[in-house]
């Protein structure tokens, strides 16, 4: 269904009707997208939402649909009531509906229905907490991963987990759920302002990941070896470098030694290709194709050091897409 739609909404600008082989292929090469169908996770709901919102923006600009524009707005509800990366979504979404308003009048103002709706969860969530916010995921993961992974590579791992733990006992002393988090934020975001140059660019570094992450940790899963307390590459690399990621390597099973090279390497491709559409046809593409590509690098850079190759399932239809039709470009270009 996904795959179908997406070929949907590309053939609405391409001639890609009897072009889409090597679309076809690049999805097959990603085993993360056969892996993630099969487990009950939000990551292939949240693919189809977001191929979704790409194919209901299409047609509320070619219709000029106030029905199509009110459910471009639902899909926005419902994206960040899948998942919480989501609900910023919001403010961009405001920009989308004023530019929409030169097709259907009075557009900007349905922006305001998922505005309405993430205020009301926020409410809702405060009458139960205490504390006016969305979801505490984002205070864990920017303690937990961000920070911690951060002065991991930057200094060591004992000094990063002495930081975390010195949180974490600031934090103990508070006595309400609201204060907790609103310390977790603080005092975090302190440490990571006192470098904030050198987050920035470790922030982009882990954000670029995702496009190339082989996905050891879905593979392992997928062939249940046992992954137990097992430290990943992900902080082998943000401890010792590509040098101790790539000892570590040497260790796995030899299916995984296999499949991880030949994994990377048709990554890479993809990449290639990404970048090679955008190059050649950013002053050509259409509205809805933008919105793709917004929503592949809002979640990538919203992402930061967690990248990795799960958090691109999400995106994998319009990310290879693109990748085909870059890639297809080359290959007229070589033939020619």
């Amino acid at each position: 269904m996904n795959i179908l739609l997406t070929i949907s909404i590309f053939n609405k600008h391409f001639n890609i009707t009897n072009k889409h082989k090597i679309f076809i292929v690049l999805i097959a090469a990603s085993i993360s997208q056969f892996i993630y169908a099969n487990y009950l996770m939000s990551e292939i709901l949240l693919q189809f939402l977001i191929i979704l919102l790409c194919y209901a923006f299409q047609n509320t600009i070619t219709k000029k649909s106030l029905w199509w524009l009110f459910g471009f707005q639902l899909i926005i509800v419902l994206l960040f009531l899948t998942k919480p990366v989501f609900y910023l979504f919001v403010i961009p979404n405001i920009l989308i509906c004023i530019w929409l308003s030169k097709y259907i009048s009075k557009a900007a103002f349905f922006s305001l229905i998922p505005v309405l709706a993430l205020v009301m969860y926020m409410s809702w969530n405060e009458q139960r907490t205490g504390h006016f916010e969305f979801s505490s995921i984002q205070n864990l993961a920017l303690k937990n991963y961000n920070l911690l992974y951060f002065q991991t590579n930057k200094y060591n791992k004992d000094y990063a987990h002495k930081i975390n733990d010195k949180i974490d006992n600031e934090i103990a002393q508070l006595d309400s759920y609201k204060e907790k988090q609103q310390a977790i934020k603080s005092l975090s975001t302190q440490y990571i302002k006192k470098d904030f140059l050198s987050y920035t660019w470790f922030h982009f570094k882990g954000s670029f990941r995702m496009f190339i992450d082989p996905g050891r940790f879905d593979l392992y899963n997928f062939f249940n070896f046992n992954n137990k307390n097992e430290v990943g590459f992900l902080e082998h690399l943000n401890s010792n470098g590509i040098t101790g990621a790539f000892n570590y390597f040497k260790k796995q099973p030899i299916i995984i030694i296999l499949l991880l090279p030949i994994i990377l390497i048709l990554n890479l491709i993809k990449l290639f290709g990404f970048g090679k559409f955008w190059i050649t046809n950013y002053k050509t593409v259409s509205p809805v194709l933008w919105l793709a590509f917004f929503i592949i690098i809002y979640v990538t850079l919203l992402t930061g050091p967690l990248s990795a190759s799960r958090f691109l399932v999400p995106l994998l239809p319009l990310y290879c897409m693109f990748a085909s039709l870059g890639l297809l470009n080359l290959q007229k270009k070589i033939i020619n």
